[in-house]
């Protein structure tokens, strides 16, 4: 089999898969973010791999561009070409997605990096006029860029041959070396907000999603010995007030998430990094406004609501936690279900329908079992985590609906149904009345089964009829144009043959002969429509345009027919003269030439 561009491009991406494909969407942890797969790595040892990337590229007839060797000492931006090896891996926005790195991955192995379009923008660890060594420039704008352009020129090290790096050369060398840009420096305290707005007024990137943003500015706060909860007030007031467009600005719900984020458990920052680490903001189980409308959620008071729901909605941090876990099963659990229902060749798009369609009644539900979690877990003991696992992904929603919709102000532990049927209490009036409730179920179940199975026969029959209608339309359009071409063309035929019957025509005639010929057609026309021959009005047109030397012999000529055909039948004939179009004598033309224009 022959190697090819895309044979190799297939490699790749499957060992992208085997590095960075998480076992479990549900579980953050599952998966391989791709800065702590290159942290982890020897720096030294990978630096090396990388210095043999370089000369196996020359070998291969890749021409170098001179590289920076210096820091410049800049009064305005200055660009230059870098190698892989001068980036650190620090990210000053927090760490990038790992689905839009991967994803930058393949489109950099279908067309390479154009770095002169799209430099990276990068500030210095050391101080002006310093060499340049390994890890010597910061990403300011492009993070995502360069750890996809590091995750290339490793797999192309680590997995492909010379004659398969030759297919890829081009693509591997524009990872391998490309154009940056310095910008003029500011203070350590302005560089993380200068980064903020450059990159939210690059209109072809992903804007940071809010844990970026909160990551970032923690690093930054820690560094200048500040406490996020005192300092992110006025940088955010601070940072709008320098934004010229709103674009560039932070909104209003960032900074209320940036608010409130400080005072959420790690694991819910855990999960819902993990989550958008693996599907995209607008793909994913939980969206900002979601965040915004349900986290630190409060209900207005209500007097008839009893004190015990009253205590069991108000919100808290292991609720909202709770509430992150709970939107990423359901979506993932949605996800997986569909996954297994695809037929080759399929892809599953839009997944944003497999969010939870109620995240609000969601939020209520966790709300319950962050009430009831302590005497949950001492009821289930060993059972606590599976059960709490299946909780989350909705299955025991029902009762929890029932439960917030009733808000019972006597409900106790044992009006649990779902805990009598886990701990095997089957003999209870409870536990029957589940298997009634569910016995119940299966026959709504099958008898919407039932009723499916019929709309869907009507469907069907509805669809093939639908299908012979459309198919006897178009035989009949079809039959219609036949028949109308058909006439048609019967039509013309009559008519020429008509009008060959009806209309004589003669060549061109001697001179001598005009006279006598006219006579005999007009003759012949009177027999044919069954007239006298006296009867017939006769036409002759005349053609006066001829000059030059010959327009007296043409003008007697014409003279001679007209006063012949009309002393022929001087009642019913006429003659009509059409005038010479020129107004002067002489003709470029000689007579032969002439003569034998009107032989032809």
């Amino acid at each position: 089999m022959a190697l090819t561009r895309e044979s190799v491009i297939k490699k790749l991406n499957g060992e992208l898969r085997k590095m960075f494909l998480p076992g479990d969407l549900a579980d953050p942890k599952s998966g391989t973010h791709v800065l702590d797969y290159f942290v982890a790595l020897d720096r030294v040892a990978w630096v090396q791999s990388m210095q043999d990337l370089r000369g196996r590229l020359q070998t291969l007839g890749w021409m170098q561009e001179p590289e920076v060797t210096h820091v410049p000492q800049p009064t305005a931006a200055v660009d230059f070409m870098a190698n892989i090896t001068m980036l650190n891996l620090n990210p000053m926005r927090g760490k990038p997605k790992v689905v839009n790195v991967i994803e930058t991955v393949r489109n950099f192995l279908d067309q390479k990096f154009e770095s002169l379009r799209s430099p990276l923008v990068v500030v210095p660890d050391t101080g002006l006029g310093q060499p340049v060594g390994t890890g010597t420039w910061t990403v300011s704008v492009g993070m995502t860029r360069a750890l996809a352009c590091r995750l290339v020129c490793s797999l192309a090290e680590q997995h492909l041959a010379d004659e398969e790096l030759q297919l890829l050369k081009a693509e591997v060398s524009a990872c391998f070396q490309f154009k940056c840009v310095m910008e003029v420096p500011v203070p350590p305290e302005e560089l993380l907000a200068k980064s903020i707005r450059a990159k939210f007024v690059v209109s072809e990137s992903t804007r940071p999603d809010i844990l970026q943003l909160y990551s970032g500015l923690q690093a930054s706060f820690a560094t200048q010995g500040l406490v996020y909860q005192d300092a992110i007030a006025a940088f955010v007031a601070d940072f709008n007030a320098k934004s010229s467009v709103d674009t560039s600005r932070l909104s209003e719900g960032e900074v209320k998430m940036l608010l409130l984020l400080p005072s959420q458990e790690a694991l819910f920052l855990e999960a819902l990094s993990g989550h958008w680490d693996q599907f995209k903001k607008e793909d994913s189980g939980i969206t900002m406004r979601m965040l915004l409308s349900n986290v630190n959620r409060t209900k207005p008071k209500d007097a008839r609501v009893p004190l015990l729901w009253q205590t069991i909605f108000a919100p808290s941090a292991r609720k909202n936690t709770y509430f992150i876990l709970r939107q990423i099963a359901v979506f993932v659990k949605a996800v997986q279900q569909a996954s297994s229902t695809l037929r080759k060749g399929q892809s599953l798009n839009l997944r944003a329908r497999f969010r939870d369609q109620s995240p609000d009644i969601g939020y209520d539900i966790v709300c319950c079992w962050a009430h009831w979690e302590q005497d949950f877990r001492t009821a289930l003991g060993g059972k606590y985590d599976e059960t709490f696992n299946k909780f989350l992904g909705g299955a025991f929603d029902k009762e929890f609906t029932e439960k917030v919709k009733t808000q019972d102000g006597g409900l106790v532990l044992d009006d649990w149904r779902f805990l009598s049927i886990l701990q095997g209490t089957q003999t209870t009036v409870r536990s029957l009345e589940v298997k009634q409730a569910e016995a119940d179920q299966a026959a709504e179940r099958a008898k919407y089964a039932a009723r499916e199975a019929a709309v869907l026969k009507e469907q069907q029959l509805f669809q093939e009829y639908c299908g012979k209608v459309r198919a006897h339309e178009a035989k009949r359009q079809a039959d219609e144009r036949a028949f109308r071409l058909e006439d048609a063309a019967g039509f013309d035929k009559a008519c020429a043959q008509y009008m060959e019957a009806w209309v004589l025509a003669v060549g061109p005639i001697a001179p001598e002969f005009v006279t006598a010929q006219s006579r005999k057609l007009l003759n012949e026309f009177a027999v044919r429509q069954g007239v006298q021959p006296d009867g017939v009005v006769s036409l002759l047109l005349a053609d006066l345009t001829k000059l030059g030397s010959a327009f007296s012999k043409h003008l007697t000529n014409v003279t001679k027919f007209v006063a012949d055909h009309v002393q022929a039948d001087p009642v019913n004939a006429a003659a009509l003269v059409f005038p010479p179009n020129t107004g002067c004598w002489g003709s470029t033309f000689s007579e032969v030439e002439v003569d034998k224009a009107l032989g032809d």
